[in-house]
């Protein structure tokens, strides 16, 4: 057995309305205050999140070190960083232990299940690092393959972090957590650029794979700077361009600079590995120190909206409380007044269904919801008598009016529109078979139509007056549909006018197909006009008369310009036309009449234009003949006068030669000159050095003969003295030994001084002689040079006259060139002339005149 609530009084229904909206509206603050709490929960497990996100992005940063020293490590063959490799990893194992805390307090907690989830392959990997940093010790292990682990573990450990994001749910928030993520990131494209780097300078050079790493790992982290700057917050993105876009990265791109330019093996220019290593790590610790400030910020942006999570609970649970309580005791008062209200107004209502025109509403003159409705049901009353009058009026119209509620169905037709049906009845019911005039009311509109959902549709969006024909059987309905709107722009229904226009239309059909085969060009279709009568058979007739009238004048006029086409000027239109006709065919006999003295004129001006172009052809010709022969003589004196120029140009230009050349010889001539007394005067002084030369070797030669003899006198004295003077005696040989060779020596240098003072005296001469003859070419050369300057002044001026005798005559043979064409054009159109007046005659001979 079924419930409703319409059974019970007002007053049960109006305090379970308030009991039903009193819970909704205690559930709804219900789960607003879980839904504040579970945001609360959310941004406390956000600022734990961050905590140890920050311990692993420390991991990551000592891994990206570790990597980067080991593939120098590598690249080196161990002989580079070793030291540095055993103190980096002990830095990695430190966070790691920092980490593995940080982690110990989150395990067993359903809500970090997922971060967890996502850092498991990164725990298991890192586990093995030891069997790696053993391989990498003892160079067991390729510098990709090393490269590659660590790569691999430090993206894990980044991506995980993404787990942070999905947290938070506040805009600033998710921003501020997606500029960390994406710093994080660019930070590891930088890391892995530094251990790349490492290992190609390490190596002295850079293999393919190596080098398209490198260039591809600067353009990666570029662009995840570039939407870190689109995230952060202008503090940050400020601080970021001063730590890591200042002069550490200049130094960074300017190492960049020479591995690019140095290609696939190419010469690195001698950068050592540990100078990039150090460079590299340097801005990678600012993006660090940066990346902790943004992590300390998102810490203080997430606690704050823990705080203000917090507060918003509390606050809403308040206000739920008290608005619920609230909310019940209002609406027991207000049960009461609505009660009795209703029950006056339930009576009245009752009367007007009865049919009572004469009551009064009560209640009308309350100001509340009540008088409202009071108030609105005295509009309904004075509605339905005003339209019980309109209904009684369309009954009596003769216009064919049918009425449908919103929906389609028909609630209304008259009594025009009923006959017209019943009158169609038989023609409707061979389209639908089941069609019944009688029944339309309750029907939906849509039973006259082949598409029943087309006109549904259109009547819902109906705004404004549409019509539109349709066919049922062999009868043809127009129809007007108009949206009943109300003065609110409430749709009230739809009010349709239906006419029956089957006989209009078919007399359309037939004017129709009469004009198109008139339009056609046929004028033997004509309207039949037994079944007509009124207006029809007037429009019947009017239209065989316009296409009888028509056919007849455009007989006439296609057998004027039939004749007209074949040349006959002779014939006319002869037929009675009026008005537009009778013009026609006016004009149409006056141009034929013109067109013949037109032909007859242009007849003889062509015998007489035949005539004289033959005349001036003949001219034109011979001038033309007279014209060549002058040309080609002017080009043969032309041709003379250019080699005649050329000649004596050639000439001038040999005469500057000589004249330069004689210049430059009187000027060495003279310098041979100045040489010659200089050598002269050299000589001279060589003679004189000599004859002092041979003075001084005359007293050597004396010297040496004075040394001798004290030598000998100091031998005999030694001689002498016994054994106390034997080493005097040794003392005095040596020095005679030298006396004797400085004496040798020096009539050896006498001798040569001798020869070449002998050879100097007849130098001496030998170069005076050669200043004198020197003087005599001097004298001749500026003799010669002045003929030679007289004759290129000469030259110059006569190739200067020759070359305006030959522009003179180039213009001639120009101006003559010009002149021949300009003839044979003229020829050629005398000519043309002819043949076209020849032309003219033949095509003129075409028309009878």
């Amino acid at each position: 057995m079924s419930f409703s609530l319409s059974r019970l009084p007002i007053r049960i229904q109006v305090v379970t309305a308030i009991v039903a909206a009193v819970l909704a509206l205690a559930g709804l603050s219900g789960w607003v205050v879980l839904e504040k709490a579970r945001v609360m929960r959310d941004n406390e497990r956000l600022v734990t999140l961050v905590e140890t996100v920050s311990d692993l992005s420390a991991l990551v940063h000592e891994l990206q070190k570790e990597r980067g020293s080991s593939a120098l490590y590598l690249g080196s063959k161990g002989t580079q960083f070793g030291p540095e490799l055993g103190r980096q990893r002990e830095a990695s194992d430190a966070k790691r232990e920092q980490l593995a805390r940080s982690l110990a307090q989150l395990r067993g907690r359903s809500e970090y299940a997922g971060f967890l989830d996502r850092l498991a392959p990164a725990e298991a990997q890192i586990e093995r690092i030891g069997d790696l940093r053993r391989k990498i010790t003892g160079l067991g292990v390729p510098g990709p393959e090393s490269f590659a682990y660590f790569t691999t573990l430090i993206m894990t450990m980044v991506d995980a972090t993404y787990d942070i994001v999905r947290v938070g749910n506040d805009g600033p928030l998710r921003s501020a957590l997606s500029a960390y993520i994406t710093l994080m990131q660019g930070k590891e494209r930088a890391g892995q650029e530094r251990a790349t780097g490492s290992a190609g300078f390490a190596a002295g050079k850079f293999d393919l794979v190596l080098y398209q790493r490198f260039l591809g790992l600067a353009i990666a982290q570029d662009t995840f700077f570039a939407v870190f700057r689109g995230l952060a917050s202008p503090e940050l993105v400020g601080e970021f361009k001063t730590e890591a876009e200042g002069q550490a990265l200049e130094e960074v791109k300017a190492l960049r600079l020479i591995a690019y330019q140095a290609g696939v093996g190419g010469d690195l220019k001698g950068v050592q590995a540990p100078v990039w290593f150090k460079t590299t790590t340097v801005r990678i610790d600012r993006m660090k120190g940066v990346e902790d400030q943004v992590a300390a910020d998102l810490k203080s942006l997430a606690q704050h909206q823990v705080d203000a999570a917090r507060r918003a609970f509390l606050t809403v649970l308040s206000l739920a409380v008290i608005c619920s309580l609230g909310a019940l005791g209002l609406g027991l008062l207000i049960v009461r007044s609505i009660g009795e209200m209703i029950g006056g107004l339930t009576k009245s209502v009752a009367r007007i269904a009865a049919g009572d025109a004469a009551m009064t509403i009560p209640s009308q003159e309350r100001s509340d919801e009540i008088g409202d409705l009071a108030r609105s049901i005295s509009v309904i009353h004075e509605a339905g008598v005003s339209a019980a009058r309109i209904k009684t009026a369309l009954d009596n119209v003769s216009a064919n009016v049918m009425m449908a509620d919103p929906v389609g169905n028909i609630i209304y037709v008259n009594q025009a529109v009923l006959n017209m049906f019943r009158l169609a009845r038989n023609d409707i019911r061979r389209q639908i078979p089941h069609f019944d005039p009688e029944k339309l009311i309750g029907q939906n509109i849509d039973v006259m139509h082949r598409d029943p959902a087309r006109v549904r549709g259109m009547l819902a969006s109906l705004l404004e007056p549409y019509k539109t024909q349709i066919k049922a059987g062999v009868r043809d309905f127009a129809l007007i549909a108009t949206p009943v709107i109300n003065a609110k722009g409430e749709r009230l229904g739809t009010a349709v006018e239906w006419r029956d226009i089957t006989q209009v239309l078919q007399i359309e059909g037939e004017v129709a197909n009469l004009v198109r085969c008139a339009g056609a060009g046929d004028f033997t279709r004509r309207i039949d006009v037994t079944d007509k009568d009124g207006f029809m058979l007037s429009l019947a007739q009017g239209m065989n008369t316009l296409v009888e009238t028509t056919s007849l004048a455009l007989t006439e006029v296609a057998g004027f310009l039939d004749a007209l086409a074949t040349g006959d000027l002779s014939r006319r239109i002869t037929g009675e036309f009026q008005g537009m006709f009778g013009k026609i065919k006016d004009d149409a006999n006056q141009t034929a009449t013109q067109l013949a003295e037109i032909v007859g004129s242009i007849t003889e001006a062509a015998g007489s234009i035949a005539n004289a172009s033959d005349e001036v052809a003949a001219g034109a010709g011979d001038l033309a003949e007279r014209t060549e022969q002058m040309a080609s003589h002017l080009e043969e004196t032309a041709a003379a006068m250019e080699q005649l120029g050329a000649t004596v140009r050639s000439n001038a230009q040999n005469a500057q030669n000589a004249n330069r050349m004689v210049g430059e010889s009187r000027l060495a001539a003279e310098r041979g000159g100045e040489v010659a007394g200089s050598a002269i005067v050299a000589m001279k002084r060589i003679e004189s050095s000599s004859r002092k030369i041979t003075e001084i070797i005359s007293v050597i030669d004396e010297i040496a003969f004075q040394t001798n003899l004290l030598a000998l006198n100091a031998a005999v004295e030694a001689a002498r003295a016994g054994d106390a003077g034997k080493g005097f005696a040794v003392v005095a040989q040596e020095v005679r030994v030298l006396a004797q060779r400085s004496a040798q020596a020096s009539k050896e240098i006498k001798a040569l001084i001798m020869a070449s003072d002998g050879e100097v005296r007849q130098g001496v001469d030998l170069v005076g002689k050669a200043g004198d003859a020197l003087h005599g070419i001097v004298s001749g050369v500026h003799q010669v040079a002045g003929l030679i300057s007289e004759m290129a002044v000469a030259s110059n001026q006569q190739a200067s006259a020759l070359e305006e005798i030959n522009n003179t005559v180039a213009t001639l043979d120009e101006t003559t060139q010009k002149n021949a064409a300009l003839v044979e054009q003229t020829t050629a159109a005398s000519q043309a002339m002819s043949s076209q007046a020849t032309d003219l005659e033949h095509m003129v001979s075409f028309f009878t005149v």
